[in-house]
Order: structure tokens, then sequence, then C-alpha cells
């Protein structure tokens, strides 16, 4: 197995194969990061979404708040009281 590319969350490697007739096959595999999302709802029920300008696409995107995760180093009840603290922080601004 070849590591083509590492970066950003992705790994991509180039695999290959002895196939029964004898030929290799060679196929490119991509990862990704274990991420997670998180669905917040204000009062009344509605969803709270992040506005964020997207350069490439010269436009604004609503997306989920969301992050990388570290199974082992992060439990998912860490994520959710930093994401709260940052809440907190914003809305203080």
């Amino acid at each position: 197995m070849e590591q083509l590319f590492h970066g950003h969350g992705w790994t991509i490697t180039l695999e290959t194969a002895t196939l029964p007739d004898g030929r290799v096959a060679k196929r490119a595999r991509a990862s990704f990061a274990d991420t997670v999302h998180i669905l917040a709802f204000d009062d009344t029920g509605n969803i709270l979404m992040l506005r964020e300008y997207r350069p490439f696409y010269d436009t604004y995107i609503w997306m989920l708040p969301s992050g990388h995760v570290d199974k082992e180093a992060d439990p998912p009840s860490l994520h959710v009281e930093n994401y709260e603290k940052k809440q907190v922080s914003m809305h203080r601004k």
C-alpha cells in the first residue's frame, strides 16, 4: 500500500492486489477522518446552523457545526461541552 496524499483530514492510498488469473489490480482508496456533527435546537425547536463564506465557490453556505474526532482521546460529551462554551462566548460578543 502506497500513501499518495495525506492532509486536510484525507488520506489517499494506492492499493494493489493479485487477481486469481495473476494480473495485478491497482485501486486508489480515499478515507476521511472521523467527524462529529451537532444538531442544536433553540427554545422554539428551530435548528441552529452556521453560515460560512466559501471563497472557492464565492458564496455563503449553511452547515451544521462539526469537527474532527479522535475516538480514543475525545469522548462525545467533551465535544458537546466545548460547543456549549463556544456558543456562550459567541453570544457575549
